[in-house]
């Protein structure tokens, strides 16, 4: 019998993968006037040769994904997230042979590839770019640019957390919410609760928790504020987005902060974590006007919120994404002043997901156009994709992530890009074995003014 978070958890992923499924079965799963048939589990069990251990895993998901299939007539689509988790529980159950048979029973949906709609390469089939040094963990801290691959030494799951050690100092962190948008800000509203929290402790393990966003009608956010602060002194900080108080990417990111502050490594600085209300509107436009309302709203109510100040100079802000989050801090980046000129990003959504007049390639425009034809800009850039990580209608990640790496490159940039051989879509993995490292490079250049 499952839980009902199990159940949850495929009822969620019915809508997304039912989608996919919908337009990519092998004719052997049979078409009846363009309807997709039912999805047997007879049909993965032969092409898969599935044990009956994994047959009784699996039969659930499926289950719900037949039954989410009425919905999806009318919706049509669902988000690449629910996609992505989907095929993630189905994956999950598989050995590695199997897992490539997955590839092509589930391949890539009609029109997927390249910015407007054209074919992009199937899973699997985009390498490493040819000057990609291999490295053990990380790329190298002394290298100002480069492109560099890697490989976990058993799977990705294992790489353990970073854990504070004894006797190093920890932050603070404090929750609070903010109004979710600039409109709401501008309306009468109570002041907004705060409540000190721990620091992580069985949280750093990496959780996939809820990313907050909605809670009591605002925003939730946190602040990080670093041992030893001296209140009135003005800090240099990182922003996070997808902000979630179990999040592998907050959570490793505090860890490595104290760290790494402790050993001098970094400047003593804070941590801005901010979730998403209207996720794919706010991080994937490509402009700055989701980078103004943090600036506006949100940077206030953490500095009164921590009793602390967050700089005005470029040089001392930093920002951290992945997925949508990445377009989200190349905003910040590219749209905004006082702009963010650090820049960590994981499995880095550079396609063309929210399109616009202005940019009808949304993200894709970062590196199609913007680098490419844009001066220079005072950037030091961290990013990361993995082989197996996504590709559906919207495009190739590998692919559109080589393309960025390329420009950034061609363009003279301070970067570093590293591909992550078998590692999916935002694999908690990579971050815990990749941010200490990558916090320390993109702020190893910062000299206080």
């Amino acid at each position: 019998m499952h839980t009902t978070t199990q159940k949850h958890l495929f009822a969620f992923a019915a809508i997304g993968f039912a989608t996919l499924l919908s337009s990519s079965l092998p004719a052997a799963a049979g078409r009846a006037g363009g309807a997709p048939a039912p999805l047997t589990i007879d049909n993965l069990k032969t092409a898969l040769t599935l044990t009956d251990a994994q047959v009784a895993q699996i039969t659930p998901l499926l289950d719900s994904i037949n039954q989410g299939q009425q919905a999806l007539n009318s919706a049509q689509t669902a988000s690449t997230e629910a996609r992505a988790a989907a095929q993630a529980a189905i994956t999950a159950i598989l050995n590695e042979s199997q897992r490539s048979a997955l590839a092509q029973v589930f391949t890539p949906a009609r029109g997927a590839g390249g910015g407007g709609g054209n074919p992009g390469p199937q899973a699997g089939t985009v390498s490493p770019l040819p000057d990609a040094v291999e490295v053990e963990f990380a790329p190298p801290l002394d290298k100002e640019q480069g492109n560099f691959k890697h490989k976990p030494k058993t799977t990705w799951a294992d790489v353990p957390a970073i854990v504070v050690p004894e006797g190093i100092p920890r932050g603070k962190v404090i929750a609070f919410s903010a109004p979710p948008t600039l409109e709401a800000a501008a309306a009468p509203a109570a002041a907004p609760e705060t409540a000190p929290v721990a620091a992580p402790g069985d949280a750093a393990a990496g959780g996939r928790g809820g990313r907050g966003g909605r809670g009591g009608g605002g925003r939730a956010s946190w602040v990080y504020i670093p041992a030893g602060y001296k209140e009135g002194d003005v800090l240099p900080f990182m922003v996070d987005h997808d902000g979630s108080a179990t999040a592998a990417v907050q959570t490793q990111l505090i860890a490595a902060m104290d760290i790494l502050i402790a050993e001098k490594k970094i400047p003593m600085m804070a941590g801005v974590f901010i979730a998403p209300v209207s996720r794919s509107q706010e991080y994937d436009t490509v402009s700055g006007v989701y980078a103004d309302y943090i600036e506006k709203i949100v940077f206030p109510l953490a500095e009164k919120t921590g009793s602390v100040k967050l700089s005005q100079d470029p040089n001392a802000r930093g920002s951290i994404g992945q997925s949508s989050g990445a377009p989200a801090a190349l905003g910040m980046a590219w749209f905004h002043e006082p702009a963010f000129t650090r820049l960590i990003i994981y499995s880095p959504s550079v396609v063309p997901i929210q399109r616009s007049t202005a940019y009808p390639t949304g993200a894709q425009a970062y590196p199609d156009t913007l680098i490419p034809n844009s001066p220079k800009k005072p950037l030091r850039i961290w990013m990361q994709v993995g082989s197996n990580d996504l590709n559906n209608q919207y495009g190739s990640w590998p692919q559109h992530n080589n393309d960025m790496a390329n420009a950034l490159k061609a363009k003279g940039y301070e970067y570093q890009f590293i591909w992550s051989e078998g590692a999916g879509h935002v694999e908690r993995g990579v971050e815990r074995q990749t941010m200490l490292e990558a916090v320390e490079w993109v702020w190893k250049t910062y000299k206080a003014k």
